[in-house]
């Protein structure tokens, strides 16, 4: 079969980048995570020489062991349907190509097989996240594995059943603040990776509780010295957040009663504690990285020896207890207290946003386009021009300056420290049909120029 080359891309490189070693990392996360580009796929499995669908998936491929033809640094993909279904992925063969222009020049290159005309998706999508690959990829440290402990098959089953029984209805009716599409999936997707019958505990009583007939969710501050959760086989700490360093105690605790009577980040050091405190209180401990749409979805599964925790593991929770700053667990107050600027007074939001956008428009070089965006300056610099009181205030509404200008964002836009007008003659016009607009548009009430938009077009009220 002929191929013909559609696109092709300069690699970025360096003295010491060995590209072919890279290409090689590259293809193994194409091969490995090509459902973190194509949505449709929940995972990948890959399959070895033993497994019983090797030789048929070879046969409906067209291959063989015989015939097949490798080049180190030409990879060929072939797509293989085994249940008459819609292929999920790409549907026909293509090649992803390394190639040497001159000396430490490489250029990563796209071939298609010559009849083929969908190929959109392939060059405008998959093929600049290999380049993003590419560019961001250490060749010498080993790939991260998401999943590695759980069987993807049995995951994927689990989580489509969980999602189509919940997740869908709960979205649909969903009543907290938060965006249903991030966190009903992705708790979703979290029950799915360790799911038994139990009891949820939780501070408070959540507004979706009320949706789950004939489950046993308990309202309760726990006290991890004094509640040990005997009944339990499980411990799942999900968004436990203070809470999570004290799991491995509690079921240290409870597992030492049951057998006497039988560098970085800071989240990066907080996983490293609270994986040293599992280590030393003798627990066999696996890590793993769940599939869900946050950055921290790191996870600690933690089983008790054959021969038990150390010997002395009430001694070593006393004495961890004994250095820590707070030996006594205090949990959060019931009613949460709300800490981003929120509950400063209308008066003063106004006066402060007022102050600001001036401070800008007087450095936009053309005032009459300043709503398209304009100049911008430094978080600094804002800071400088309030006073001690305005100051005193944010610090007392347990936020900051940067809460408070993003607080605003249909005025100003905050990017790595540095803050402008927002060019709302463009990104005003993202509104939701149907969408009911509460909000006045800022613009069109204190801005003498007036708001950019229509009313029809602006996603605020006019």
């Amino acid at each position: 079969m002929d191929f013909i080359k559609i696109t092709t891309a300069p690699l970025s490189t360096s003295l010491e980048f060995d590209a072919r070693e890279a290409f090689s990392k590259v293809i193994s996360i194409w091969k490995e995570r090509c459902h973190t580009v194509n949505r449709r796929l929940l995972g990948v499995v890959l399959l070895d020489e033993q497994d019983s669908k090797y030789n048929h998936i070879l046969t409906v491929a067209n291959l063989s062991s015989e015939n097949v033809e490798i080049r180190k640094y030409v990879m060929e993909f072939r797509p293989c349907v085994l249940d008459e279904k819609r292929h999920p992925h790409v549907s026909f063969r293509y090649r992803l190509a390394l190639e040497e222009a001159s000396d430490q020049e490489w250029n990563l290159s796209l071939f298609i097989s010559s009849n083929e005309m969908n190929y959109a998706w392939l060059r405008k999508v998959a093929f600049p996240r290999l380049l993003k690959w590419f560019a961001e990829i250490d060749e010498r440290s080993n790939i991260t594995v998401s999943h590695k402990l759980v069987n993807m098959e049995d995951y994927s089953q689990i989580y489509c059943e969980i999602k189509k029984k919940w997740g869908q209805q709960i979205a649909a009716s969903w009543t907290e603040r938060t965006n249903s599409q991030k966190f009903v999936y992705e708790d979703c997707a979290i029950a799915a990776y360790l799911i038994v019958n139990g009891y949820g505990i939780d501070l408070r009583q959540r507004r979706t509780w009320t949706k789950f007939v004939g489950t046993d969710l308990r309202e309760k501050t726990l006290n991890p010295k004094e509640d040990l959760l005997s009944d339990s086989d499980f411990l799942i700490g999900n968004h436990t957040d203070e809470l999570t360093p004290w799991i491995p105690i509690m079921a240290a605790s409870r597992f030492q009663k049951k057998c006497s009577t039988a560098a970085t980040s800071i989240y990066t050091s907080y996983l490293i504690f609270i994986r040293d405190i599992c280590l030393r209180l003798g627990y066999c401990v696996e890590e793993d990285r769940l599939k869900i749409p946050s950055t921290k979805r790191y996870c600690f599964l933690c089983t008790v020896p054959t021969g038990g925790l150390v010997k002395n593991v009430e001694n070593i929770i006393s004495n961890m207890l004994g250095y820590a700053n707070f030996p006594r667990f205090v949990p959060r107050e019931k009613i949460e207290k709300i800490k981003n600027c929120t509950q400063l007074s209308w008066d003063f939001r106004q006066l402060l946003t007022t102050k600001i956008f001036r401070h800008l428009f007087e450095l936009s070089p053309n005032k009459t386009t300043v709503c398209c965006g304009g100049q911008s300056c430094s978080l600094k610099e804002i800071a400088d021009l309030l006073n001690e009181e305005e100051k005193a205030q944010l610090r007392d509404s347990d936020g900051g300056l940067q809460t408070f200008l993003k607080n605003q964002h249909q005025i100003f836009k905050v990017v790595k420290g540095a803050v402008s007008i927002r060019n709302w003659a463009e990104e005003g016009k993202r509104r939701v049909e149907g969408k009911l607009r509460t909000s006045d548009c800022w613009f069109h009430k204190y801005y003498s120029g007036g708001c950019p938009l229509s009313a029809q077009d602006c996603s605020y009220k006019h």
